[in-house]
């Protein structure tokens, strides 16, 4: 995370704007612990496996992380967001299109097959019509000067 940090800012160009974007406290809930548990369920150790980010899910923590990598004067804010879900099969569109797939493609086919089952199953049961999609946005701009 860190070394990704300095990395990103390195490449931005004079006057280019870097932009990060995490989850925010509760991001995902109330289906993101459906998902997890059925991950840990079928394999314990990608339980939780996207550690570096979950530890920062508020604007002044991720400033102070950007301040220390090198990015000078970062902007952080809180936006809290709620997403509908249709159906339960579209929270696993949502955990597909995430962060959340590299977990998902490191589990075997068979096992794969048993979370996307639980985690839609788990969804319909708690009929969840809707997940929070609170973010934080860290975001500073190279000065067009070197």
């Amino acid at each position: 995370m860190h070394g990704a940090i300095r990395e990103l800012w390195r490449l931005v160009r004079p006057n280019g704007l870097l932009a990060i974007t995490i989850g925010g406290r509760g991001f995902l809930e109330p289906a993101d612990g459906i998902f997890w548990e059925a991950v840990r369920r079928e394999d314990p150790e990608l339980y939780r496996s996207i550690k570096p980010w979950i530890k920062i899910f508020e604007p002044d923590p991720l400033r102070t992380l950007l301040l220390e990598r090198g990015v000078p004067d970062p902007e952080a804010v809180a936006e809290p967001g709620w997403h509908q879900l249709r159906a339960p099969e579209d929270w696993w569109t949502i955990i597909l299109g995430s962060g959340y797939r590299s977990t998902v493609n490191a589990l075997s086919t068979a096992n794969r097959e048993r979370v996307r089952i639980a985690s839609i199953g788990g969804v319909r049961r708690a009929d969840i019509r809707q997940i929070r999609t609170d973010v934080v946005y860290g975001t500073a701009r190279r000065s067009a000067h070197p």
